[in-house]
């Protein structure tokens, strides 16, 4: 009887303890937030252009960039920026899990998806540009400061540039907290075998 009740006490104290065991939840990481300014923030943006024949680089114009109140747009609520540079009025962004998009639901960048091809475009030349989010390898260093990012990347083809090239990239790299860290573009019209960037050179995110 004595080892009985022995066995029982000792089933009952293992089964406590794996309930206690299972109760104790998992460490979860916090998803990354590349949406989280503010009214008032602001963002200064130093546009250049590098010369490949020359080796120097030029700075063409510097630009700020405000946070606006949110707005609501059929039935959504987005985050507002300025865009005093561009003719095309604000821009307007939300975090659809995980993808950023703007009201029409055109994908901007994605936080989550380093898969798949996110945009890819053809146009009746047979030419054309496709899209894939890519994690940086190294730190992006700007007069900012030094971030992590991530990068939309795209890739053009059978488009011929001023330095000659039938393929070539342009990026967006983003850092979390913050948003847009710089831009790197070419451009296939006529003009100086060169590229162009749009840096961050300081910021203010409350």
């Amino acid at each position: 009887m004595k080892n009985l009740l022995f066995a029982l006490l000792a089933v009952t104290v293992l089964f406590v303890s794996c309930q206690e065991e299972e109760l104790i939840p998992e460490e979860t990481l916090a998803p990354p937030q590349y949406l989280t300014w503010s009214e008032g923030d602001w963002w200064v943006y130093e546009s250049s252009l590098y010369n490949y024949y020359q080796g120097d680089t030029v700075v063409t114009s510097v630009d700020t960039t405000f946070a606006l109140a949110d707005t609501a747009i059929n039935g959504q609520l987005y985050r507002t920026l300025s865009r005093r540079l561009y003719s095309g009025g604000n821009l307007y962004l939300r975090d659809s899990s995980g993808y950023v998009v703007e009201p029409a639901g055109h994908i901007l960048y994605s936080y989550t998806n380093f898969t798949d091809t996110l945009l890819n475009l053809l146009t009746p030349s047979g030419g054309g540009w496709f899209a894939q989010m890519v994690e940086d390898p190294a730190p992006t260093i700007t007069p900012a400061g030094v971030f992590n990012t991530i990068n939309f990347k795209s890739t053009h083809y059978h488009f011929t540039t001023a330095c000659g090239d039938s393929i070539y990239y342009s990026d967006r790299q983003f850092a979390e907290d913050i948003g847009l860290i710089r831009m790197t573009y070419h451009y296939s019209a006529p003009g100086p075998c060169s590229v162009h960037y749009r840096t961050l050179v300081d910021y203010h995110v409350q």
